[in-house]
């Protein structure tokens, strides 16, 4: 997982995206695959519910660091 997880990184890197790492979630072990939490835009973050339940607190962990670069919203 954690050589997946680098390919993954660099793939995306040497596609020119800028990657933002942020510590380890105890308790959500697909928190480091987080694409889905959020929608950023130039102007807004949406932030998105995931499906599963136990997911959910990754979105505030997200949210946290989103909101130091824009403003965020919430789909209810």
């Amino acid at each position: 997982a954690r050589r997946q997880h680098a390919a993954y990184v660099a793939a995306l890197r040497a596609r020119g995206c800028e990657m933002l790492e942020l510590p380890p979630l105890e308790g959500f072990p697909d928190s480091v695959f987080v694409e889905d939490t959020a929608l950023v835009f130039d102007e807004l973050a949406v932030l998105t519910q995931p499906g599963a339940p136990s997911r959910r607190g990754e979105v505030d962990s997200v949210a946290e660091v989103l909101g130091r670069y824009r403003p965020t919203m919430t789909v209810a």
